[in-house]
């Protein structure tokens, strides 16, 4: 499909979208949020106007029947924790992943709340006083611990901290990836 049907397709979709929500209040969320499948939102406020959840989910209806990606790879409010116990974890408002069996591994990585050791793993994020410098400093000290922590060799990137403070930890990586291989062996013997 040529880049042109895609925007076109996508258009035609987010219309449709419009066209069947025009004076609806609620939508039902066609793909897992977090945790939960079939969640209802409130798309409108009080005075009818549309708001955030509105264009959120017109935009994953678009995306979706538009034959971009299937539902079964599409996820929004996902959680993943960072590596201090302290920190909010990371909240994407969407995820495409590689494998329709995702949804599974998600909620069973989150209600077997798999124990991470912050202390094997190092401080993630330190009390920085309030003056900029320190928190150069401390922001700069942060790469080689975080390149350590990962098992990466340097690289080059403008913003390496960013990338590092984002990347999963090995144990919850391990845990996909050790799922992902059995769910793979089991499809392979089954055909």
């Amino acid at each position: 499909m040529s880049t042109k049907n895609i925007k076109s397709k996508f258009l035609e979709k987010k219309q449709a979208f419009d066209k069947s929500n025009e004076s609806q209040n609620c939508f039902k969320s066609i793909i897992p949020v977090h945790l939960t499948k079939n969640k209802e939102f409130n798309i409108r406020n009080k005075k009818g106007v549309k708001n955030e959840e509105y264009y959120k989910w017109q935009f994953f209806y678009a995306l979706i029947n538009s034959g971009l990606y299937k539902k079964d790879y599409v996820g929004s409010e996902i959680y993943f924790p960072k590596g201090n116990k302290n920190s909010a974890p990371i909240k994407m408002d969407g995820a495409i992943f590689d494998s329709p069996e995702w949804f599974e591994w998600y909620k069973k990585f989150h209600n077997e709340k798999i124990e991470i050791d912050y202390v094997d793993i190092g401080t993630m994020n330190r009390n920085a006083s309030k003056g900029a410098q320190r928190k150069a400093i401390i922001r700069e000290a942060q790469i080689p611990e975080l390149i350590d922590l990962h098992g990466l060799k340097d690289f080059k990137l403008k913003n390496k901290r960013q990338v590092l403070r984002n990347c999963v930890l090995p144990k919850i990586g391990l845990s996909i990836l050790k799922d992902a291989i059995n769910s793979h062996k089991s499809s392979e013997e089954n055909k």
